[in-house]
């Protein structure tokens, strides 16, 4: 009885426990529209949800860090641990010194920031959402309709030109990332175009589909084989989205460069009618403002041409419809930092309302090269579609006296004609209408040097691209392996590999339409000699009436070298005469033609069966059969197949004789 209550004890605290466990997962049950598809306000920040998941650092600086590791699973949750908010994991996010983030307008936007010097473009976030189960997305004419759009409400300061995506869904076996799910964000489908260094707040509609089709960076993306339709990734179930505010493979200066600054209000998805229709709290706000005012300014009132404005210490006080008033800490704003002026307004706006102070912007009196890269030579291909000056730095000299040489390179918008053609370029550096000039040499391919393949070749192989090594020349004498350069020329191969043995010439012909190359260019292969001819396969037929054509249907003859393999000819490359006139066994002559293999003499035999009479031939009246010895002209010689019919005769019936006797003596 013991031993029953104890179990019974037991089975009841592990149920408790599960249940507690349970109940403290609880997730967020998923909202439907009137077509039943799922709609997500995947990211529209509150300060109450925010505090779940990212604190305020103690360092004084503004920014925030994550509380939650992405092993952790520990999901943002209230204080009944019901997980109710999203959260920013940090999977492919280094919340390092060069990437920092904070929350303003009292809590209801994402403010992104690059504090450090780098060059790596994007700013990754794994953006996650607890629900009970996964999200169904793909396309809202399907059966059933699933989710196809995203909305997003972003104020972009920087001159990024595109707005990435990613994700992570089950047809993906659960990748975090993956070139196939890459959308960029650079027209909407309304055919909006995205907008850099705005300051304002933006609306985009994004087809999640059209927009992963469009992108398509490694054409990773599946292909209908019938009608060769590209599809989409973006389908299954929807277990994370990744945000790549700065975009994703950036390399012309416009992604995530010291001082790039972006805000993110929200991103919703759904059906076409629920995210067009999706306004934040935010957005509500801004709506039902009908006074903005100024109670502090900004700390910082005096700026140099070229840096960003800061609105540390902002404080204004909005009045909306109901009577009630709120104070911010942020806006946007539009500012001329571009230009000398020593009482430069800067507008604040929110929603409908704005008011303005004032700021001194120092000019510039010149900018100067203060340092060159080891290197200044520049492959054609490499710069053709503009000069970034990666490694340079610059030197800005105020009208004030100071200067600065900590702006990235990429602040300097550098230009210069003809890039796609040799010779020593002048280069021209703009940094807000302020110039420099400096000289880089341009180089392009005039020559190519090739290794030839060391193996050997038999008759019919293909000389491919993949057996050398190819070198590309430059004017300048610069030499560098095809792997390596930026350049690439298409190829092709001319040879003969069928027309003799020993060393044949091949050529290569390597070719760039746009940057003029036409080159053309004969190597060395080895053809290997054959020593034999065989019969691969049998002909199909075997066995011939007199008279009858040979025929070759089936039959395949290969050459044999020396190491026994086999190379196969074409029917055109041998011949096969046989004489079928007279029955018996008929030798089939086979002899190799392939021009310039005539002095091997390759032959081979094969034997045919020719059975039957000679066509044309008639036993009864014919004189054409052999004669009999000793016969005169006037008597028929006899077949020898009448002869053997007698002899099986004549055995038969003394066979049955000797049946018969011995039945006799039975009976008797």
């Amino acid at each position: 009885m013991k031993k029953l209550l104890a179990l019974l004890l037991a089975a009841l605290f592990v149920f408790s426990t599960a249940t507690l466990f349970v109940s403290a997962a609880s997730p967020k049950p998923i909202e439907r529209d009137e077509k039943n598809i799922i709609k997500m306000d995947f990211l529209d920040f509150n300060a109450e949800s925010n505090a779940l998941w990212a604190k305020e650092k103690d360092d004084g600086s503004g920014y925030w860090e994550n509380t939650i590791g992405y092993q952790d699973f520990e999901y943002p949750q209230n204080p009944d641990e019901i997980q109710i908010a999203p959260y920013l994991r940090e999977d492919y996010t280094t919340f390092s010194k060069n990437r920092e983030f904070s929350f303003i307008e009292n809590g209801e936007v994402l403010h992104l920031e690059v504090t450090g010097n780098t060059t790596t473009p994007g700013f990754y976030f794994i953006l996650d959402e607890v629900h009970d189960n996964l999200i169904p997305v793909g396309s809202e004419s399907a059966d059933p309709p699933k989710a196809e759009y995203i909305k997003i409400r972003v104020r972009n300061y920087s001159t990024a030109n595109r707005f990435t995506f990613a994700f992570a869904a089950n047809q993906t076996n659960q990748y975090r990332f993956m070139p196939a799910t890459i959308s960029d964000l650079i027209v909407d489908a309304n055919g909006k175009e995205y907008k850099s260094a705005s300051g304002e707040w933006e609306t985009y509609i994004i087809n999640m589909p059209t927009a992963n089709i469009n992108t398509n960076y490694d054409e990773l993306l599946p292909v209908n084989s019938t009608t060769g339709e590209v599809g989409s990734r973006w389908g299954g179930l929807l277990e994370a989205l990744i945000l790549i505010p700065f975009g994703y493979d950036v390399t012309d200066g416009t992604g995530a460069y010291p001082g790039a600054e972006i805000d993110i209000d929200y991103v919703v998805l759904g059906s076409l009618d629920y995210v067009t229709n999706y306004k934040s709290e935010l957005e509500l706000k801004e709506e039902s403002i009908t006074k903005l005012e100024l109670v502090k300014a900004p700390e910082k009132k005096d700026y140099y041409v070229g840096e960003s404005l800061d609105l540390e210490g902002l404080e204004l006080k909005a009045t909306y419809k109901d009577g009630t008033t709120e104070i911010l800490n942020s806006a946007s704003y539009k500012a001329n930092l571009e230009t000398e002026g020593k009482n430069t307004p800067v507008t604040l706006t929110f929603g409908s309302q704005s008011t303005q102070y004032n700021i001194n912007v120092v000019g510039v009196e010149s900018i100067e090269v203060a340092e060159k890269p080891a290197d200044t030579t520049y492959e054609a291909a490499e710069i053709s579609g503009g000069f970034s000056p990666d490694g340079f730095t610059f030197k800005v000299n105020y009208t004030d006296g100071t200067s600065r040489t900590d702006f990235p390179a990429a602040a300097f918008r550098c230009s210069a004609a003809d890039l796609d053609k040799a010779g020593t370029k002048t280069v021209t550096a703009n940094f807000y209408g302020i110039k420099t000039t400096f000289d880089i040499n341009v180089i392009n391919v005039t020559d190519v040097e090739i290794t030839p393949p060391t193996k050997t070749y038999r008759y019919g192989d293909a000389v491919s691209t993949d057996d050398i090594s190819v070198t590309f020349v430059y004017n300048d004498g610069t030499k560098i392996a095809s792997g390596d350069a930026t350049i690439e020329l298409e190829y092709a191969v001319e040879y003969d590999t069928t027309s003799a043995t020993g060393e044949v010439m091949a050529t290569l012909t390597a070719t760039n339409t746009t940057y003029g190359i036409n080159i053309t260019k004969q190597f060395p292969v080895n053809v290997d000699t054959p020593v034999a001819l065989k019969v691969a396969t049998e002909p199909l037929k075997t066995t011939y009436q007199p008279g009858e054509a040979f025929d070759k249907a089936g039959l395949t003859v290969a050459l044999v070298y020396e190491d026994g393999k086999t190379a196969i000819l074409g029917e055109d490359k041998y011949t096969a005469r046989a004489n079928t006139e007279e029955p018996g066994s008929v030798r089939v002559s086979i002899k190799c033609t392939v021009a310039g293999l005539e002095d091997l003499k390759l032959e081979e035999n094969y034997t045919i069966t020719v059975e039957g009479e000679v066509a044309g031939t008639d036993n009864t009246t014919s004189n054409t059969g052999r004669r009999p010895q000793g016969g005169n002209d006037d008597s028929e010689g006899i077949s020898p197949v009448i002869i053997v019919v007698i002899i099986v005769a004549v055995v038969a019936v003394a066979g049955v004789v000797v049946v018969l006797v011995v039945l006799k003596k039975k009976k008797k």
